[in-house]
């Protein structure tokens, strides 16, 4: 992925964000390509953009301390790269991670109409969330032990969630989160392997060890040149065993104190990942403090 990084001087102020090749792409207009919600916040001047994220990532820390107790995961996550990375760039990453994991918090809180107003505002910002409802029984059993509260979120999940299937429905006539949904799985990454098992286990591998200083790394060109990339591959190693040690201890764990929602969770942000490109980290973002 090439990133661009514009950084505009002068006297008084220094403005400094980075882009992507697809960030235009969520220019607002009136295609089937991304959701509205970051097209909405790219209205805003960048640095305003940026500053929003930076309160966000402030925010998921907090959050993700109120629900581990513990300072030591934060501690690690910031090492890792985790979110704060994601502050400066204009891609929806970051935001989307946000409304996730505020989401998250208040099922665990069991305050269940925030839980559904937050993930209803996640479903805007990337078409991963398309399939959520389905899950959101599960989770809503394990959590509130209701069976009448687990077969109405089913419905009431996929309302909440259903915002741009019906705006493209009414523009369209076609009822779909977005076409990079389609796009990623259908047509441009998974369809064109030449091996698709082998790529799916690639793509899967790939995307829950690699590092979020993947990102980082790309921003300046650090990786360029012999000794850089010895450099970027062994620090690549170095998270690919520390994270490996981390999803065998968070599996085993999670089953051994029957916190099988945790489970149902991560793996619902993981299973696409084994049709799409191996893009590292940023799969990661909306669960990653639960594997610690």
């Amino acid at each position: 992925m090439g990133f661009t990084n514009i950084c505009l001087l002068n006297k008084k102020s220094m403005n400094i964000f980075i882009t992507a090749p697809d960030t235009a792409s969520y220019v607002l207009d009136n295609s089937l390509m991304r959701p509205v919600g970051y097209s909405l916040m790219l209205l805003l001047n960048p640095n305003v953009v940026v500053f929003i994220q930076a309160v966000m990532c402030a925010v998921i820390f907090k959050l993700i301390h109120s629900l581990t107790k513990s300072l030591w995961t934060v501690i690690i996550l910031v090492l890792m790269g985790a979110y704060w990375i994601y502050v400066p760039y204009l891609l929806s990453d970051l935001p989307f991670a946000f409304f996730v994991i505020v989401s998250f918090y208040f099922l665990v809180q069991k305050k269940f109409w925030w839980h559904l107003v937050f993930i209803g505002m996640a479903s805007l910002f990337k078409s991963t969330i398309a399939w959520y409802f389905i899950i959101e029984p599960l989770m809503i059993w394990f959590v509130f032990r209701d069976i009448k509260l687990a077969v109405l979120s089913f419905f009431l999940c996929f309302i909440v969630t259903s915002a741009m299937p019906l705006k493209n429905f009414i523009d369209h006539g076609i009822w779909t989160h977005s076409q990079i949904l389609k796009l990623s799985i259908n047509e441009y990454y998974f369809a064109d392997a030449d091996n698709k098992p082998l790529y799916m286990i690639y793509s899967l591998f790939s995307n829950a060890v690699s590092t979020h200083w993947n990102y980082f790394f790309s921003i300046f060109g650090y990786h360029k040149g012999v000794s850089r990339e010895l450099w970027f591959n062994l620090i690549n190693w170095a998270f690919a065993v520390i994270y490996s040690i981390i999803w065998i201890r968070f599996l085993i764990k999670s089953v051994m104190e029957k916190e099988y929602y945790k489970l149902i969770f991560v793996g619902y942000f993981m299973a696409p990942t084994i049709f799409c490109h191996s893009g590292g980290g940023r799969w990661r973002l909306p669960f990653e403090f639960l594997l610690l």
